[in-house]
């Protein structure tokens, strides 16, 4: 289960995550801690 990410400003940088967490407060790094731990690629 991932998605490739193609960012409009970099035709040429292309990165795959399995999770992709919006937002840095306490729920946000609570779950990209969890994802990771999991062995998900996060970003």
């Amino acid at each position: 289960m991932s998605d490739r990410i193609r960012s409009p400003h970099s035709a040429s940088l292309e990165s795959t995550f399995d999770v992709i967490v919006i937002g840095g407060g306490h729920a946000g790094t609570e779950a990209a801690v969890a994802a990771a731990r999991s062995g998900a690629r996060v970003a």
